[in-house]
């Protein structure tokens, strides 16, 4: 058998203690089945001299690692195995990319559609074809026959609680109205992030976009502590996904996201708001439970993905929810030769589906069962881990051996030092008030070079909370 690591952050950073979203709890099973010897890290909050410990006295013969999160040179130095960085976002969320560049070639990278794998082919172009592979879509969820209490879910995020843009403009905003030389650089700084934002939302993939090398807001990421081609992602997911679910807020409609974005959405979206359930829903057991007491469950737009989905879409498949999706060419693709899928290409579309849907029982069983039937043809993990290693030549599978799982997480309570954290992106669960706070030391201490007025704007801001 093999020891394998797989590590991952967390998007219930709220929640303690930490679990292992679906996604990521679905390679630890199938590997586990697989004969392996599995250690689960679930990130959040680890410093990262625990994690370079846990993984390197584990002497794994695989680490599989999501986004690249909490990969060390210290780690790479103590181990030799391969890396199999598993790609679940676009370039601007992966982490440590110099690491790669310069161990490329400990490095595989596994995807579950094309958005991903064209851009680490433009990026690494010396890679070979055996170490960047398409995994698929993949899901370890099954149905269950429970009672359907929800019209209609969506489990996900919903980019909302990012306030970088907003922090940004109150200090941009922040002029002498009197002075119109100010006046008409303010305006014409605006027109230059508008069309920046469209250029990206024809474009998202792009890996030469402006974007990622020609920033209009050149002081955005100084001024507010973020990046600003993830805020970019986050603001354009934003806006696409609330305009759909403002469509379906009086169809029954139950939302499952961020609690901290969910509350703000009562200034401007009461009914939204309303619809806002507070219990979690991002473990295994947690989307089982979602989904099969779901008549339909969406999926919304997102700004970095053009072809793929995300990886919540094959567990609705593989439930007694029918999924509604925005178009994808690849739910079009996985679905051929099983059923007509049902996709809106409108928030006015969506409405209109999701209300036949709901009417028409037979039409939304068919397509249950065949989405069902399509899972269990292509898309469970276990199937999708033996093709990839058919394609890499890694030896995964070990039938005679039975194996087993260990997770290592923060427990409830449980404090760790974050001295050492820093370098370790999007692991901290930080409360939004938690973030304001680091935002204004850090424009402090960035700052405390340039004028005066500008530290006055920051204290002003904290002064409006």
């Amino acid at each position: 058998m093999a020891k394998i690591i797989v590590m991952a952050t967390s998007n219930t950073h709220w929640v303690r203690p930490f679990s292992p979203d679906g996604y990521v709890q679905g390679f630890v099973n199938a590997l586990t089945r697989m004969g392996n010897t599995v250690k689960s890290i679930v990130l959040n909050d680890l410093t990262q001299s625990r994690i370079d410990e846990h993984v390197i006295s584990f002497k794994p013969d695989f680490i599989f690692v999501l986004n690249n999160y909490c990969i060390s040179e210290k780690i790479l130095k103590e181990t030799n195995c391969p890396i199999i960085l598993v790609v679940s976002d676009s370039l601007p969320f992966l982490a440590h990319l110099d690491l790669v560049r310069s161990n490329k070639e400990r490095y595989y990278f596994l995807h579950t559609s094309e958005d991903s794998y064209n851009q680490i082919a433009s990026v690494f172009p010396e890679t070979p074809a055996d170490r960047n592979v398409i995994l698929g879509h993949v899901t370890d969820l099954r149905k269950k026959d429970i009672e359907q209490d929800i019209p209609i879910s969506f489990v996900g995020s919903l980019g909302n609680w990012d306030i970088s843009f907003s922090q940004y403009w109150q200090y941009a905003s922040d002029i002498n109205y009197s002075d119109q030389a100010e006046l008409e650089a303010l305006n014409l700084k605006k027109k230059a992030f508008l069309d920046q934002l469209r250029e990206y939302a024809a474009s998202p993939l792009d890996t030469k976009s402006s974007v990622l090398e020609k920033p209009a807001l050149q002081d955005f990421d100084e001024i507010t502590g973020m990046g600003y081609s993830k805020a970019i992602v986050y603001l354009r997911t934003c806006n696409l996904r609330f305009a759909v679910l403002e469509q379906l807020t009086d169809l029954g409609l139950k939302i499952y996201s961020y609690p901290k974005g969910m509350v703000d959405v009562i200034h401007y979206n009461i009914k939204m708001f309303e619809c806002f359930d507070f219990t979690p829903s991002v473990t295994l057991a947690d989307s089982e439970r979602t989904f099969n007491r779901s008549k339909i469950s969406m999926n919304l737009p997102h700004s970095h993905v053009v072809k793929g989905f995300s990886w919540r879409v094959p567990d609705i498949l593989a439930s007694n929810a029918c999924l509604l999706s925005d178009y994808r060419p690849d739910l079009k693709k996985l679905m051929t030769g099983y059923i007509d899928m049902p996709m809106y290409e409108s928030p006015a579309e969506a409405r209109e589906l999701a209300q036949k849907l709901l009417k028409d029982d037979v039409w939304r069983k068919e397509i249950v069962a065949a989405s069902q039937q399509m899972i269990e043809d292509k898309c469970r993990f276990d199937h999708r881990l033996r093709k990839v290693a058919e394609r890499t030549g890694l030896k995964l599978e070990y039938p005679e051996e039975k194996g087993s799982q260990e997770l290592i997480r923060i427990l409830e309570k449980e404090k760790e030092k974050k001295e050492d954290n820093f370098t370790t992106p999007a692991v901290s669960s930080f409360t939004e008030n938690s973030f304001r706070i680091i935002f204004r030391i850090m424009t402090l201490l960035c700052f405390t070079h340039k004028k005066r007025k500008y530290l006055s704007k920051r204290f002003s801001l904290w002064k409006k909370d």
